[in-house]
């Protein structure tokens, strides 16, 4: 079990095992989505949109260069209803397959349920965990999976059904979402037996309706909630995360955690090299040594290897 009060922080990077693009993959998908042809989500969005505001749409997108479609969204306000159309469309119709299973190689989900796991014998005791996620990523990919296991692992979920187990999931393991998610609407893809029937305008924006395009004048509930979390926290763990400026303002570690000492903090830095771990870290500027971001692993090695779960 995890009783220590711990925060995972979540990127792209920890959805990607699950079959979530990397913020940049998803900007191409979107591309790709928005050229003109005759299929596909392109044929829903251009009868609401219209061709002119989606080859426009489009032309910017591409050539902006931009490795973030949340950060060309809060630039280009026109675009932005468009934009989470595309969003949900990219993430639900063109997303991970039904019954895909995770990469077993960088799984770890499963490496953190059995933490979770070890030593409560039933869902009261699994209740006594102390962990807190945060995410960027619209997925939810994280609940679908902790709401399965506990329904499968303990008999009284297992016979009370799927609300059940999420309801103990929802109260272990409370999740915010900094910048919304794809909500039960998105999750519908994992139970038809047709996906392409999902094609329509009104799913699109039943999924969208969740998508939050965030501003720094207009701070959220959501990050009121992380902030309150990071507040309390005795470890804090960053996985598959970019560092962006933007996001890590706005996350202030720092001021959550001032005036407390040993609160451990960390992360991993996939794909960073050094100078840009250096940058991540001064930006962070939690204090302590740097070189707490580890550029070579990933979340299920960082888990491993480096995060103080118990």
């Amino acid at each position: 079990m995890i009783r220590k009060p711990t925060v995972l922080i979540l990127g792209a990077g920890a959805s990607a095992p699950y079959g979530y693009p990397l913020g940049a993959s998803l900007v191409d998908q979107i591309v790709d989505m928005t050229r003109e042809q005759t299929g596909g989500p392109y044929r829903v969005l251009v009868g609401d949109t219209g061709r002119e505001q989606i080859s426009s749409f489009n032309r910017r997108l591409l050539l902006s260069e931009t490795s973030s479609i949340d950060d060309f969204l809060e630039s280009n306000p026109a675009y932005r209803e468009l934009g989470k159309l595309c969003i949900a469309a990219a993430l639900t119709l063109l997303g991970p397959s039904n019954g895909r299973p995770p990469n077993a190689g960088h799984h770890w989900y499963r490496y953190l349920w059995q933490h979770l796991h070890e030593g409560a014998a039933d869902s009261r005791g699994f209740k006594e965990n102390s962990l807190r996620i945060i995410s960027y990523n619209y997925d939810r990919s994280f609940e679908r999976y902790f709401a399965g296991v506990l329904r499968h692992a303990y008999p009284d979920l297992a016979e009370a059904g799927p609300e059940a187990a999420e309801a103990v999931r929802a109260q272990a393991l409370p999740v915010v979402h900094l910048h919304g998610s794809l909500g039960d609407a998105g999750d519908a893809v994992f139970t038809v037996s047709d996906r392409a029937s999902l094609n329509q305008l009104g799913f699109y924006k039943q999924v969208a309706s969740g998508i939050r395009i965030v501003h720094d004048d207009r701070p959220t509930e959501e990050y009121s909630k992380a902030h309150e979390w990071l507040h309390e926290a005795e470890v804090i763990c960053f996985l598959g995360f970019g560092y962006h400026p933007t996001n890590v303002k706005r996350l202030a570690v720092l001021d959550q955690i001032r005036g407390r000492s040993g609160v451990f903090v960390g992360g991993t830095a996939w794909g960073l090299e050094e100078a840009e771990v250096v940058r991540a870290e001064s930006l962070l500027a939690v204090g302590g040594p740097y070189h707490y971001l580890r550029p070579e692993v990933d979340a299920l090695m960082y888990l491993r290897k480096y995060a103080p779960l118990g």
